[in-house]
């Protein structure tokens, strides 16, 4: 395959070699890309790693953040440990629209491509991976499904690339800081702080040029979000841990406002909830009421 066309798939591929959209797709992901255009996110790779954390408590789903983002469109500049050198991932909407289906032997996965996620490995403004992000969707014979996000690489500079364990494990570890942005930015938009920058960009050129007037150009502002550690150091503390492995719940009353009240029956909490050697029992005593 040439250059622009090193497509990847794999055994489980959704579409064939032959499919007329991967010429266009190629030409897209290959071009060379204005990343100061874009909004742009700044972490280093110490406040990436801090944030992981918040997935273990998250109450949103990794699909329904990538379907519905606070900031859909922006750049990750990802600066490492020597405070010098960065790596840049750009996320795009997605130039794949339509959904992939893979058959299985006794269930159906269905993928919905949303974001392109370009890789720069270094000052370069042609990407060296684009990797499709999206949704899917796995439904059984039984009725049964689940659903998560994915990530794979689709476009690469150089197949060498993707010979590296770590670098695909990267993918991942970039789609999670995605998500992690996103229920940042829902749940504590104060941990960002917020600047403006204006870009001057020359419009498309046109077949006419209007007569005695120059090209118009074009200003528009991006925001840069970086870190406010204060309030980063607060979002991001350890969680209180729970000592105890197994306790019960007593059977309670609850009471609602419309009026109804319904008996909450004995239950156990805690992570070995279900094993009965967890269990830390409690003892009750009943003290006599003196009347008065």
């Amino acid at each position: 395959m040439e250059l622009d066309k090193c497509l990847m798939f794999n055994d489980q591929q959704s579409f064939s070699e032959d499919d007329p959209r991967i010429d266009e797709w190629c030409r897209i992901w290959s071009r060379p890309v204005n990343r100061s255009l874009f909004d742009t996110v700044k972490l280093t790779e110490q406040e990436c790693n801090d944030m992981l954390p918040q997935i273990e408590t998250m109450k949103y789903g990794g699909s329904d953040l990538m379907m519905s983002p606070a900031l859909e469109e922006f750049v990750l500049q990802m600066t490492g440990a020597d405070g010098i050198h960065s790596n840049y991932i750009l996320f795009r909407k997605t130039i794949m629209k339509d959904k992939q289906v893979k058959r299985g032997d006794h269930a159906t996965m269905t993928l919905t491509p949303i974001l392109d996620a370009y890789f720069f490995f270094g000052n370069g403004n042609v990407p060296d991976v684009v990797v499709s992000m999206g949704t899917f969707r796995t439904d059984t014979d039984d009725g049964r499904y689940n659903t998560g996000t994915y990530q794979r690489p689709m476009w690469v500079k150089d197949y060498d690339l993707l010979q590296d364990e770590y670098l695909v494990e990267y993918f991942r570890y970039t789609k999670m800081e995605y998500l992690l942005i996103q229920k940042a930015l829902y749940d504590r938009p104060e941990v960002f702080l917020e600047t403006r920058k204006q870009m001057t960009v020359d419009p498309q050129p046109t077949k006419k040029k209007r007569k005695g007037k120059g090209r118009r150009r074009i200003v528009k502002a991006v925001k840069v979000l970086r870190i406010s550690q204060e309030e980063f150091a607060d979002y991001t503390k350890a969680h209180r841990e729970m000592t105890c492995p197994c306790w019960g719940v007593i059977g309670h009353w609850r009471n609602y406002k419309s009026g109804k009240r319904v008996w909450i029956s004995p239950y156990r909490k805690g992570k070995q909830r279900n094993d009965p050697a967890a269990y830390s029992s409690k003892e009750y005593k009943m003290e006599e009421v003196q009347h008065a």
